[in-house]
């Protein structure tokens, strides 16, 4: 369950170009969320593997999320 946005991101840094040649450019939004029950899994097929990290142990990202979204970091941003 979403409980609150934590950061909205976008710009030069999250664009992308596609081998075909298609370009986009990414709004990015984090939202702080709650585990309430269920199996951690995709819905669409898109997804391959679903894990949980620890922050310390976060594979890197595609973007350049600010690190300050992640861990017990996020409480001194409010």
């Amino acid at each position: 369950m979403a409980t609150r946005v934590l950061g909205v991101s976008g710009g030069p840094a999250y664009r992308c170009s596609y081998p075909n040649g298609d370009q986009v450019e990414n709004v990015v939004i984090v939202f702080e969320c709650r585990i309430s029950g269920g199996d951690l899994g995709g819905q669409d097929g898109e997804s391959v593997e679903l894990k949980f990290f620890a922050a310390e142990e976060r594979p890197p990202l595609g973007f350049p999320y600010p690190d300050q979204l992640f861990g017990e970091v996020i409480e001194t941003l409010y």
